[in-house]
């Protein structure tokens, strides 16, 4: 799903509100951050057979433009999908 120019925003907003500690990567401590456009899915991996309520997580993803390592945030949480999207 890409992001509309108002989820950007909101997802700017968010990161701004929880992602602190001077925004430095973790890995390579370089703090040049991209938001991917759009978001992704996080799917519980069906142990013994199909999963019957295919438990997913949107995701926003952000990844550290030196060294690519990524970090994700709930989308829901960040207020770029409505909760009943998600079946809440």
């Amino acid at each position: 799903m890409a992001l509309t120019q108002k989820q950007q925003e909101q997802a700017m907003e968010h990161l701004d509100l929880h992602f602190k500690d001077n925004r430095r990567c973790y890995v390579c401590g370089k703090n040049q951050w991209v938001i991917h456009p759009q978001l992704y899915e996080l799917m519980k991996l069906p142990i013994g057979g199909a999963d019957p309520e295919r438990s997913l997580i949107p995701l926003l993803v952000i990844e550290c433009a030196d060294c690519g390592h990524t970090v994700s945030f709930n989308a829901k949480k960040a207020g770029l999908l409505s909760k009943t999207a998600f079946g809440e």
